[in-house]
């Protein structure tokens, strides 16, 4: 749902751009709304899937595939923003998340969801400026650790 609902948004600013100055700004909020939350939403499911012993695993791997995207996205919408128009900037993160969307919709068909009572319970960190390690230990699903 996010990642389509940045990919309408995004491609109402790419159409309204040159026209509406408060509209777009608007619009550029309610994007940022859908698209800053997917980083989260993807983490959250891809650690439903994983075990405990996992999760460091399952980061990293998210984390090597955002920053793949980060690397290869700039250049995509570098070469689209020049052949179209500065706004095709939101016409390449449009493209970008309706293809998200798409894989999205392929793996609810491909993979059934994680029965509730086998998810865990959902835990706050604490926001704070200087977040340690020690937050971790917060985690109910974290394996208690002897000194033996």
């Amino acid at each position: 749902g996010a990642a389509f609902g940045a990919a309408l948004v995004a491609v109402l600013i790419f159409m309204f751009a040159p026209r509406s100055g408060v509209f777009v700004i608007v619009l550029t909020a309610a994007y940022g709304a859908f698209a800053y939350t997917l980083y989260s939403i993807a983490v959250a499911h891809a650690n439903d899937h994983a075990r405990a012993e996992d999760f460091v695993k399952v980061s990293g791997g998210l984390l090597l595939l955002y920053g793949f995207g980060t690397m290869i996205g700039p250049l995509l919408a570098a070469a689209l923003m020049g052949s179209v128009r500065p706004e095709g900037l939101f016409l390449a993160t449009a493209l970008a998340h309706l293809s998200l969307a798409g894989y999205t919709l392929l793996r609810i068909r491909a993979r059934a969801p994680v029965p509730i009572e086998n998810r865990d319970a959902f835990k706050t960190q604490p926001a704070d400026r200087a977040v340690t390690p020690e937050a971790t230990r917060l985690d109910p699903r974290r394996k208690i650790e002897t000194n033996s």
